[in-house]
């Protein structure tokens, strides 16, 4: 059996809590034995202010179950969901009593992953947020948690909430090629995966540590790391950070890169990030009149996973689009790439004459002992006239001759001439020789010859004009298609500017009358609190800025009474409309489902 080893990071508080001089409320447990690895994980509610209890009451309870449990390898649902959830919620009821709190003031959310080896499966389970990463030696697999919409930030559905069944992910995985379980709290969730859900490269580097080495080593290396990131309030780790990892002893890991963008500052971006988190560069800016539908890859993800595996290309790109100037890294770094370049060209053209040059050597040697011997053939050729036909008179003469009349013999031999140009001082003779005719050569060949040159040089001009023209022209047309490009994307940007302002002045006008009833209702009875919603504007009991007990709400053209429990609508609900009836809902499950009314009555 493939030897594993499972690691627990001591949980670490989040800035949030650290200036609120609050607990970290995060909670895991491990679990070695019976052919088996578990691990469980909790995150305690941030509004409750024991919660931290319930992580640890929860984890221990939840972690001793499934240590003992017998899972059936035929069965379609690896666990019993209502089971898990009785064991969970009875070690909260039991926290609650011993430290005499009311069970409202312990909450948490839960993930666990249990290795069982015999088996050969993973069993994983998350109720609420925080994240479960599968780990392959190349890729990683974050999976998604079945956690309802938020009303905001800081809401998720938990171990007490009323349909925490429905919320509850349970999965089988066969392990075949896995090699590691990963659990992190949502406040290690920006170090882990982006908010687009693609896994981070940082999880490598905690892979890899937790894979090679001891628990020592790891502890003191991810203990700084945390320190650097709740350092400064700009890294964005506000919340409790916990880790529990389960890992296959000495893998080294290799997850490729996540999809970003370089900045011509040389910052590379999250693909989410519509500006460079080191110098806030618009990436329109940046990569300015790119219209990536038009690119070969089609859209915007797969244009810049290009780009990352071609790092060349990558700054050329910039080089060509970027309306901000290149950093000196960059520029530096082309420059090496162009020089490179540029020096491979210049191979290929030294080889190039090299092998030219001595096919032009052997051409002249050959013309020149042809030459020669065509020189040496007319000179004997003229001698043997001369010596047969001596009454024939010279057709040369010497320039500068006394007289007209004077006859200067031919000089056919090399040491006269020379003798002569000696004693006279004068330049030596022009000898010119006619060649030969040949009697077959047709007399125009040459002439058509000098014609097919010609014709040959006008189609090669005429072809470069017509591809230069080519080239231009869809030159123009590109530019013309960027141009109307972005200019479709700043029009869409603009009507969405309008409706975002249009938008937030009607909210504005929400607000405004909200607070002016806010004025009216000062005396209210101090049992009583009044709050604005998103739905209009209530009155009744609170605890912890949340509606707890019987309220009313008024809207528009409404007012709805019921009775809350920790901000969820339960038992019968009625809404009294202005034109004098009276809706009754019963509700079962919290606020965010649907209610549906049970009867309509007259006032």
């Amino acid at each position: 059996m493939t030897q594993w080893r499972t690691f627990i990071q001591p949980p670490r508080q989040g800035l949030t809590h650290i200036e609120k001089d609050l607990p970290c409320q995060d909670y895991a447990v491990q679990s070695e034995g019976n052919g088996r690895t578990v691990l469980v994980l909790a995150d305690g509610l941030g509004m409750l202010k024991r919660s931290e209890l319930a992580a640890k009451a929860v984890t221990t309870a939840v972690a001793g179950f499934l240590q003992k449990y017998n899972f059936k390898p035929t069965s379609i649902e690896p666990l019993p969901k209502d089971r898990i959830l009785d064991i969970a919620r009875d070690a909260l009821y039991r926290q609650a009593e011993e430290s005499q709190l009311n069970a409202s003031d312990l909450d948490c959310t839960l993930l666990f992953a249990v290795i069982l080896y015999n088996e050969s499966r993973i069993i994983t389970g998350q109720i609420g947020d925080g994240a479960i990463c599968v780990m392959y030696e190349t890729r990683v697999l974050r999976l998604r948690s079945l956690d309802g919409t938020k009303v905001s930030t800081n809401m998720t559905k938990t171990l007490m909430s009323s349909n925490a069944s429905d919320y509850f992910y349970l999965k089988s995985w066969k392990m075949d090629d896995i090699k590691g379980i990963l659990l992190v709290s949502d406040g290690l969730e920006n170090e882990i995966y982006s908010k687009a859900g693609g896994a981070k490269q940082k999880i490598e580097w905690y892979a890899n540590l937790i894979s090679n080495n001891e628990d020592k080593t790891c502890i003191k290396e991810i203990d700084e790391r945390w320190n650097l990131l709740t350092s400064d309030a700009s890294y964005g780790f506000s919340d409790d950070m916990s880790l529990a990892v389960a890992v296959e002893k000495g893998i080294n890991f290799n997850f490729p890169d996540e999809v970003n963008w370089l900045c011509a500052c040389g910052h590379r971006n999250r693909m989410e990030s519509t500006y460079c988190e080191n110098c806030g560069a618009d990436i329109l800016d940046v990569y300015s009149g790119i219209n990536y539908k038009k690119t070969p890859q089609q859209n915007k993800k797969r244009y810049f996973a290009y780009l990352n595996f071609n790092p060349a290309e990558e700054i050329k790109v910039l080089r060509n689009y970027s309306l901000i100037p290149l950093s000196p890294a960059l520029l530096n770094s082309l420059k090496k790439q162009d020089e490179a370049e540029s020096e491979v060209s210049l191979d290929d053209d030294r080889a190039m004459p090299s092998a030219i040059q001595e096919r032009a050597t052997e051409m002249s040697d050959e013309g020149n002992k042809k030459a020669s011997s065509s020189a040496d053939d007319l000179q004997v050729m003229n001698l043997h006239q001369v010596n047969n036909d001596s009454s024939r008179e010279p057709k040369h003469t010497m320039p500068n001759a006394n007289t007209a009349s004077e006859k200067t013999p031919v000089v056919n031999s090399a040491e006269n001439n020379h003798t002569k140009i000696a004693d006279k001082n004068e330049p030596a003779p022009v000898m010119h020789a006619a060649p030969p005719k040949d009697p077959d050569r047709n007399p125009f060949e040459d002439r058509i010859r000098n014609l097919k040159n010609i014709i040959t040089v006008l189609a090669l001009a005429v072809a470069f004009t017509l591809g230069f023209l080519t080239h231009v022209i869809l030159s123009q047309k590109t530019h013309k298609e960027n141009a109307e490009s972005l200019q479709d994307e700043i029009t869409v940007l603009q009507e969405e500017n309008e409706q975002l302002e249009e938008d937030n002045h009607k909210k504005d006008d929400i607000i405004s009358a909200q607070a002016a009833q806010l004025e009216v209702m000062e005396n209210l009875p101090k049992q009583y609190d009044a709050a604005v919603t998103e739905d209009g504007f209530y009155i009744g009991s609170m605890h912890n800025g949340i509606p707890d007990g019987i309220g009313t709400v008024f809207k528009d053209n409404s007012i709805t009474t019921g009775y809350y429990e920790a901000g969820d609508i339960l038992r019968p609900f009625f809404e009294y409309l202005d034109n004098g009836t009276v809706k009754v809902y019963n509700y079962g499950n919290d606020s965010s489902e649907i209610p549906t009314p049970s009867h309509d009555e007259g006032e």
